[in-house]
């Protein structure tokens, strides 16, 4: 287990990235655990893009969904890729599921033998590409604040 919360977090509620954001506390939370580098994570996140309309639509505000991130640390470029996506959620967090859907739609660009050569400048470059592509406004850029990337304008 895990060490305690501050008390800020604890008063927000579950951490994570919601689908939408809900307009009361929803009944049912549901924390999706996953990593932008992994196949397996890409599955899921394809059947949750059909699956998750369907319910909002027959159960409206009674589910949270919450993207959270999971990284896992034998793909060093999976630190960078969810870095970016923090970095989007700071900049807009709505968007954030679109951006991760992009980067899904082009995760084999970021597999191991694709990235090996790649600094994590290169990396983060081409996903604030991908950021503003999937609609993040500013994030055309990478500039360095308190040494941790951001995608700005």
């Amino acid at each position: 287990m895990g060490p305690p919360l501050p008390p800020a977090f604890s008063l927000i509620g579950p951490l994570g990235h919601p689908h939408k954001l809900p307009e009361k506390p929803p009944r049912i939370v549901v924390e999706l655990f996953q990593d932008l580098c992994c196949p397996f994570s890409r599955k899921m996140h394809t059947t949750l893009q059909e699956v998750v309309p369907a319910y909002e639509a027959s159960h409206p505000g009674a589910i949270q969904w919450l993207y959270c991130n999971v990284i896992q640390p034998w793909h060093p470029q999976s630190a960078v890729m969810h870095e970016a996506c923090m970095a989007v959620a700071a900049v807009k967090p709505e968007a954030v599921w679109k951006f991760c859907s992009a980067v899904y739609d082009q995760q084999e660009n970021f597999f191991d033998d694709k990235v090996r050569s790649k600094s994590a400048n290169t990396l983060h470059d081409e996903l604030c590409t991908i950021a503003a592509e999937a609609g993040t406004p500013g994030a055309r850029s990478r500039s360095w604040s308190n040494g941790t990337p951001r995608c700005t304008g």
